[in-house]
């Protein structure tokens, strides 16, 4: 078995592997043998120890699948930029972005190779890791510069604006799985109706609304709201993250995401990243088709989950 500390995000990390004789019930910890561990222990900003570690650098292994089979963006670099101790027995493995928009990150795999349980029996492998606490404009929906009085409450609010007043002097319209919605803004509402004659008005939403994808944009029905409300709604939240909102035909054009600003820069990031370029980093992301949630079938429900997590 062959370990490797893989991250796209920063990370905080520290391994043990312990195995445990044949035939033996699973014991409390004392009972394991200790064959492997790193705590990491080093000065701040100095690379790992390579007697236990190697760098994988580049895009991809030699002769495997370009990046890494799994559709990752960045470059693995052995740059202390990428990979370094933190000085208080942890490693973090950080991306960064150039000015060009390309991403650099780090991946690490023990040199060791051997690792196995005796025959019959059990190996362990644990490992403390410490997802990123992301807050501020990388987390604008959670974040409380982004609420009402906060320093970012209006970091929206221009574009919001431009797009209601584009949608005063032009009508609006969209079709979404096959039903057409038309408006128009009138006195600060956009009203109009969907396509089997349900009318909907919906007032000009926040920044903190859109980033919520709440309030005008999912107004309950004891809120003055309805379904055909909220579907629009809805379609308005994902083409306001997804910075096409003054362009309908965006809206359903993956390729068009993400590619004006302003617009939702953290879920453009876990766009970016994920597998076939899919994610749920906003309430709608659903919408088109774009999330990382896989709705299956009752008439062939699964039975069991695998989990792969680098190794």
């Amino acid at each position: 078995m062959r370990l490797a500390a893989v991250a796209a995000l920063s990370l905080l990390v520290s391994w043990v592997i312990i195995q445990v004789a044949a035939d033996a019930a699973v014991p409390a910890p004392a009972g394991w043998n200790l064959i492997f561990s790193d705590d990491f222990n080093g000065a701040a900003g100095s690379g790992v120890n390579g007697t236990n570690w190697q760098y994988t650098t580049g895009t991809g292994y030699p002769g495997g699948p370009a990046n890494f089979g799994t559709h990752e963006v960045e470059t693995m670099t052995a740059s202390t930029a990428n990979v370094a101790l933190d000085g208080a027995g942890n490693l973090k493995i950080t991306p960064q972005r150039d000015g060009a928009g390309n991403w650099t990150s780090g991946r690490i795999e023990t040199r060791r190779a051997d690792f196995q349980p005796p025959a019959g029996g059990k190996l362990r492998v644990e490992g403390r890791i410490q997802m990123p606490d992301v807050t501020g404009a990388a987390a604008p929906r959670s974040a409380s510069p982004f609420k009402p009085g906060g320093t970012q409450a209006n970091y929206l609010q221009s574009y919001i604006d431009q797009v209601w007043n584009y949608y005063t002097a032009n009508q609006w319209s969209e079709v979404h799985d096959g039903v057409t919605f038309t408006g128009r803004v009138v006195n600060g509402l956009l009203t109009g109706t969907k396509q089997d004659g349900s009318p909907f008005t919906v007032r000009k939403p926040t920044t903190t609304e859109v980033f919520e994808c709440s309030g005008a944009l999912a107004l309950g029905d004891n809120q003055g709201g309805s379904v055909t409300i909220r579907e629009v709604g809805r379609d308005f939240c994902a083409a306001f993250h997804r910075g096409v909102a003054l362009n309908t035909a965006y809206w359903y054009d993956p390729a068009k995401y993400y590619l004006a600003s302003p617009k939702d820069d953290y879920s453009a990031y876990f766009h970016t990243i994920g597998i076939d370029h899919r994610a749920y980093a906003f309430a709608y992301d659903d919408v088109n088709d774009r999330s990382s949630v896989q709705i299956l079938s009752n008439s062939n429900p699964p039975t069991s989950l695998t989990l792969g997590i680098g190794w």
